[in-house]
């Protein structure tokens, strides 16, 4: 008789066991899955709220007036109601609005790589400004100059590609592709131009001058005139903002970290096409975090 409570014992302390690990089992899995569920949720929402963000900029661009002077301040306020339009700059400065972080970059600032070939020297300037050693700078653009002047030309399909016909590192194509397009673009812009952009055609006191002028928000034609001895021709050099835009939008919540770029071209004038889109890509929001680290 004791024999068999012995073994009742054992089987209930067995089938107690048994029915412990089911029941922490579907407890983990149930935790697991309302954990998906919330990391879901969380990623829904940070989408919306990207997707929310850029459209208000979007609208911004299309009825508000582009203008890189500082906006009029009432009272130690500013006049314009609009976040966006007082966030604003033109020259990829991020600027942070309802938890977004925005970069809004005119493409008339940035170098236009159609330039590599026929104006090969301010094509090293500007390599030697985000980082390329003089020797391999000079080697750079004569490769890629010979590439895309060689019958039948090889007209470039992304910055990247440069990597393959020259010895640029992978580090400085990141570097590259924050200052440079492949997009339409017109005259240069000085007051919405990347600092490395106008190092690629102005130098020296120039350059710092430019610089320091336009730090101060007092940087217009007149200005440019009297710093470059340069006068606009409405070809070489513009200060017309747009209408060609590189958006950078990234959001967070909860953890949820999204970051998305496009190319936008903006014409609110036009009937027909007011709005057009030429790039619209999701990136890693690290990218940015270690893209300097790369070569």
């Amino acid at each position: 008789m004791i024999k068999h409570r012995g073994v009742a014992l054992v089987l209930v302390l067995a089938i107690t066991g048994v029915l412990s690990l089911l029941i922490l089992q579907i407890s983990l899995t149930v935790r697991q899955q309302v954990s998906q569920a919330q990391r879901l949720t969380d990623r829904v929402e940070a989408e919306l709220r990207l997707q929310s963000r850029e459209s208000a900029l979007l609208h911004s661009l299309l009825t508000r007036p582009k203008t890189t002077a500082p906006q009029p301040v009432v009272n130690g306020q500013s006049a314009v109601e609009n976040p966006y339009v007082t966030g604003w700059n033109f020259r990829g400065e991020p600027f942070f609005i309802d938890g977004a972080e925005i970069r809004l970059q005119d493409l008339n600032g940035l170098y236009p790589m159609t330039r590599a070939g026929p104006n090969p020297r301010e094509f090293v300037r500007l390599l030697l400004a985000i980082g390329v050693d003089p020797v391999r700078a000079d080697r750079i653009s004569k490769t890629l100059q010979a590439a895309v002047s060689s019958p039948p030309g090889l007209p470039l399909q992304a910055i990247g590609e440069i990597a393959a016909i020259s010895d640029l590192y992978a580090g400085e194509v990141d570097r590259l592709s924050e200052v440079a397009t492949l997009y339409p673009v017109g005259p240069l812009n000085p007051a919405t131009a990347l600092e490395q952009v106008l190092a690629a055609r102005y130098e020296g006191s120039k350059l710092e001058g430019l610089l320091s002028t336009r730090e101060a928000g007092a940087l217009d034609e007149g200005r440019w005139t009297a710093i470059t001895g340069d006068f606009s021709d409405d070809m070489s050099t513009t200060f017309l903002v747009g209408p060609g835009f590189r958006v950078d939008i990234t959001v967070a919540f909860r953890g949820v970290r999204l970051r998305r770029e496009s190319v936008w071209t903006i014409r609110p004038a036009s009937p027909d096409a007011p709005l057009e889109l030429w790039a619209y890509r999701n990136r890693d929001p690290r990218e940015a975090e270690s893209s300097d680290n790369r070569e």
